[in-house]
């Protein structure tokens, strides 16, 4: 197990301008939107309804299709998206994507407690993934193998 202090933006817990523009291009079009504020506006008043990823690292479809009792949280208005629900509340306890198991990854790569993550300012096993674990080639989920996929 590496344990890196970081300290860095953590960029799967934040909306992507950038990478929403190219993703969701015909759509900002067709409501003429270009500019960065009213794209990020646009995400959080239109885009978490049609279910728009905020950002490449978090699936909001799967998510909510994984997890019934977050679908019904964000129903009740309690939460604005599971995107919402997985930065405030699901990071230590769901996977955010449907290749990376944050419960297998724990404890596979990072047997450690959540205190020991947060004073490596590491926030959960998908951030330890994300900034270290990948060029380390550690394996995100059982369905992928890094090692394998290299030698494709």
């Amino acid at each position: 197990m590496s344990l890196l202090k970081l300290k860095r933006k953590i960029d799967w817990a934040a909306f992507d301008g950038e990478w929403y523009k190219k993703q969701y291009h015909s759509v900002l079009s067709f409501f003429e939107l270009s500019q960065d504020g009213e794209i990020e506006e646009f995400y959080k008043t239109k885009g978490r309804d049609l279910k728009h990823y905020p950002n490449p690292f978090f699936d909001e479809s799967w998510y909510l299709q994984r997890y019934s009792d977050v679908r019904e949280l964000v129903a009740s208005g309690e939460y604005h998206s599971g995107f919402d629900h997985y930065v405030r509340v699901g990071n230590l306890s769901h996977s955010p994507h449907w290749l990376f198991d944050e419960e297998y990854y724990r404890r596979l790569y990072l047997d450690v407690s959540p205190e020991t993550l947060r004073e490596n300012n590491i926030r959960n096993g998908y951030d330890h993934y994300l900034n270290q674990g990948s060029r380390q080639l550690n394996s995100p989920s059982v369905f992928f193998d890094p090692s394998l996929f290299i030698s494709e």
